[in-house]
């Protein structure tokens, strides 16, 4: 069971059936290639590792991997140690593109995971990008999610996808890492997390900036 802010969804990234390559549906090469390029830049930029995944086998996922991303988090006054992001990028059946952030290696546990649930939905509250941090009852994840539809690519450039895929999410780690390391490792509960994330908000010290998928329209 995944546990939202605002709304349940079902994520099955964990839970990934096979189709025949025939019928799997394919974003545009164009789109693909966007991304491609938005992937390859902010790479650079983020000193990101990418693993670019071959989907060319006769069986596949529903949900074929694109991409795979590995990401240190760290702390620049070494208040809690550095915490290893990964994302990937999934082409979905309705040519969407699912972007999932997750901490690795898995860290959720039944003794820290309430305390996560309750700091994740406070931090959903302020988020004005269409993306959700969630945690995976079943699994244990703790991640941030947001789905693209293939006309955002087309419509709302290249700048702001990088936004929402790269400097957002990333941003949005690096403004929990303290107060989720610490929820993680069972040194603070959760009122105690929420009361430094909605200190940092109000001394304007978190990324609160709302992205328009179509600035143009």
């Amino acid at each position: 069971m995944i546990r939202y802010c605002t709304e349940l969804q079902s994520v099955q990234y964990l839970n990934l059936h096979v189709v025949s390559i025939q019928e799997e549906e394919h974003m545009k090469k164009e789109s693909m290639e966007v991304v491609g390029r938005i992937v390859k830049r902010e790479r650079e930029l983020f000193g990101i590792r990418v693993i670019k995944k071959d989907n060319t086998s006769k069986v596949r996922q529903m949900y074929p991997e694109a991409w795979h991303m590995f990401y240190l988090l760290e702390n620049e006054n070494n208040l809690v140690p550095p915490l290893e992001i990964q994302g990937t990028m999934e082409v979905l059946k309705n040519d969407q593109i699912r972007l999932l952030w997750f901490i690795h290696p898995i860290m959720i546990n039944e003794w820290n995971m309430e305390n996560c649930i309750l700091f994740a939905n406070e931090v959903n509250r302020e988020l004005g990008n269409g993306g959700r941090f969630w945690v995976d009852t079943e699994y244990f994840d703790f991640a941030y999610e947001e789905r693209f539809e293939e006309e955002m690519l087309q419509l709302s450039g290249m700048n702001v996808l990088e936004q929402h895929m790269f400097e957002w999410p990333l941003g949005q780690f690096r403004d929990i890492h303290i107060p989720l390391m610490m929820l993680l490792q069972g040194k603070w509960g959760a009122e105690t997390a929420i009361r430094f994330i909605k200190e940092l908000r109000e001394n304007g010290f978190v990324e609160n900036e709302k992205y328009d998928l179509f600035p143009d329209a």
